[in-house]
């Protein structure tokens, strides 16, 4: 019984952490299509302000997406030793 609890426990992080790279892929498309529409108001404003927002953004989901990959290779590494 406390294996399967234990399992459980396993596969709902896995699962949770699943979703929110998903999430985070979905997000980065949706900016990204956010971006691509108002791209001639984006240019026509100050340049430096949108290079700034836009690098942010950028660093920030890089950053994001390679933590949850990290989260998943953990989720793993811990389930696959734990099985065996």
């Amino acid at each position: 019984m406390l294996i399967s609890s234990t399992i459980t426990v396993i596969e709902v992080a896995l699962v949770s952490r699943t979703a929110a790279i998903i999430n985070l892929i979905v997000w980065m498309f949706q900016i990204a299509v956010v971006v691509d529409v108002n791209w001639p108001v984006i240019t026509n404003a100050d340049l430096e302000a949108s290079k700034k927002f836009m690098k942010s953004i950028a660093i920030i989901c890089v950053i994001s997406l390679l933590w949850m990959i990290n989260c998943i290779v953990h989720t793993l590494d811990a389930l696959l030793y734990r099985s065996a």
